[in-house]
Protein backbone atom coordinates (compact mmCIF):
# COMPACT_ATOMS: atom_id res chain seq x y z
CA UNK A 1 0.00 0.00 0.00
CA UNK A 2 1.16 3.25 -0.82
CA UNK A 3 1.66 6.53 1.61
CA UNK A 4 -1.68 7.96 1.79
CA UNK A 5 -2.51 12.02 1.06
CA UNK A 6 -4.86 13.15 3.81
CA UNK A 7 -6.86 15.72 1.61
CA UNK A 8 -9.62 16.28 4.51
CA UNK A 9 -10.68 15.77 7.96
CA UNK A 10 -12.80 13.41 6.28
CA UNK A 11 -9.76 11.58 5.23
CA UNK A 12 -8.59 11.57 8.45
CA UNK A 13 -11.79 10.23 9.91
CA UNK A 14 -11.88 7.00 7.66
CA UNK A 15 -8.53 6.21 8.73
CA UNK A 16 -9.17 6.28 12.32
CA UNK A 17 -11.61 4.26 12.39
CA UNK A 18 -9.65 1.35 11.69
CA UNK A 19 -8.56 1.14 15.62
CA UNK A 20 -6.22 -2.58 14.44
CA UNK A 21 -4.00 -0.47 12.50
CA UNK A 22 -1.24 1.94 13.67
CA UNK A 23 -1.74 4.67 11.31
CA UNK A 24 1.31 7.33 10.92
CA UNK A 25 0.76 10.58 9.76
CA UNK A 26 3.81 12.34 8.49
CA UNK A 27 2.85 16.18 8.86
CA UNK A 28 4.75 18.25 6.27
CA UNK A 29 5.07 21.22 4.29
CA UNK A 30 6.10 22.05 0.82
CA UNK A 31 8.56 24.56 1.52
CA UNK A 32 10.06 22.70 4.55
CA UNK A 33 13.35 20.94 3.96
CA UNK A 34 13.23 18.50 6.38
CA UNK A 35 9.96 17.27 5.23
CA UNK A 36 11.53 16.00 1.70
CA UNK A 37 14.10 13.92 3.65
CA UNK A 38 11.80 12.50 5.85
CA UNK A 39 9.43 11.78 2.87
CA UNK A 40 11.62 9.82 1.09
CA UNK A 41 12.67 8.05 4.36
CA UNK A 42 9.30 7.00 4.95
CA UNK A 43 8.49 6.01 1.33
CA UNK A 44 11.56 3.57 1.92
CA UNK A 45 10.13 2.47 5.20
CA UNK A 46 7.04 1.59 4.14
CA UNK A 47 8.29 -0.69 1.70
CA UNK A 48 10.59 -2.14 4.25
CA UNK A 49 7.78 -2.37 7.10
CA UNK A 50 4.79 -3.23 4.25
CA UNK A 51 7.31 -6.63 4.18
CA UNK A 52 7.37 -7.39 7.95
CA UNK A 53 3.95 -6.15 9.07
CA UNK A 54 2.15 -6.60 5.91
CA UNK A 55 -1.55 -4.19 6.62
CA UNK A 56 -1.03 -3.06 10.48
CA UNK A 57 -0.22 -0.09 9.87
CA UNK A 58 -0.68 3.26 7.13
CA UNK A 59 1.46 5.94 6.35
CA UNK A 60 -0.70 9.09 5.75
CA UNK A 61 1.04 12.68 4.74
CA UNK A 62 -0.25 15.62 5.66
CA UNK A 63 -0.03 19.13 4.57
CA UNK A 64 0.08 21.26 7.20
CA UNK A 65 -0.63 24.18 5.12
CA UNK A 66 -3.83 23.54 3.71
CA UNK A 67 -6.44 25.37 5.31
CA UNK A 68 -9.08 22.16 4.99
CA UNK A 69 -6.74 20.81 7.57
CA UNK A 70 -6.20 23.83 9.74
CA UNK A 71 -8.19 22.41 12.75
CA UNK A 72 -6.74 18.86 12.83
CA UNK A 73 -2.86 20.76 13.04
CA UNK A 74 -4.37 23.17 15.95
CA UNK A 75 -5.70 20.23 17.95
CA UNK A 76 -2.34 18.16 17.50
CA UNK A 77 -0.44 20.80 18.25
CA UNK A 78 1.62 20.76 15.26
CA UNK A 79 3.96 24.03 15.27
CA UNK A 80 7.66 22.32 14.27
CA UNK A 81 8.29 20.60 11.08
CA UNK A 82 8.45 17.59 10.43
CA UNK A 83 6.45 16.34 12.77
CA UNK A 84 5.17 12.53 12.36
CA UNK A 85 1.96 11.69 14.28
CA UNK A 86 1.17 7.99 15.48
CA UNK A 87 -2.70 7.29 16.35
CA UNK A 88 -4.20 4.43 17.53
CA UNK A 89 -8.23 4.37 16.96
CA UNK A 90 -8.71 8.30 17.41
CA UNK A 91 -6.41 8.79 20.19
CA UNK A 92 -2.78 10.49 19.17
CA UNK A 93 -0.37 7.95 21.52
CA UNK A 94 3.11 9.56 20.91
CA UNK A 95 4.97 12.12 18.25
CA UNK A 96 7.98 12.39 16.59
CA UNK A 97 9.39 16.25 15.68
CA UNK A 98 11.84 16.48 13.52
CA UNK A 99 13.86 14.55 11.15
CA UNK A 100 14.88 11.54 13.37
CA UNK A 101 14.51 7.94 11.54
CA UNK A 102 15.36 5.96 14.37
CA UNK A 103 13.04 7.10 16.79
CA UNK A 104 10.60 7.19 14.00
CA UNK A 105 11.79 3.15 13.23
CA UNK A 106 11.11 2.44 17.08
CA UNK A 107 8.01 4.03 17.75
CA UNK A 108 6.52 1.97 14.36
CA UNK A 109 8.00 -1.34 16.14
CA UNK A 110 7.37 -0.93 19.20
CA UNK A 111 3.59 0.46 18.30
CA UNK A 112 3.16 -2.39 15.89
CA UNK A 113 3.98 -5.27 18.13
CA UNK A 114 1.45 -3.90 21.37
Amino acid sequence: MAIQEIASEDDIKKLISDDTKLIIIDCYANWCKPCKILGKKLIELNDAFRKKYRDLFIIAKLNVDDEKLTNFVNINNISSLPTVLYIRGDTVIDKTVGCDIIDIVEKINGYIKQ
